[in-house]
């Protein structure tokens, strides 16, 4: 397999992850999101809109589990 440098956006990086943590966000500034609460349900409809915008699909099987593919 053939190495490929991989270049990171700190900035963009740390934006999306406070995006998600804004889903059940505590006082603390700690996260909170239980399973099938409407915290979960907001952060999957978001991660979902993520993987659309970058012209991806979502399989999502029958526990829950969400796998975003690229189209072909």
């Amino acid at each position: 397999m053939k190495k490929q440098k991989l270049l990171i956006n700190g900035e963009r990086l740390s934006r999306t992850l406070e995006k998600f943590a804004d889903f059940g966000r505590t006082e603390n500034n700690g996260v909170t999101r239980l399973s099938l609460s409407e915290e979960d349900r907001l952060v999957r409809d978001y991660f979902c809109a993520c993987c659309k915008e970058l012209g991806m699909t979502i399989k999502v099987d029958d526990m829950g589990i969400f796998t975003p593919l690229w189209r072909d």
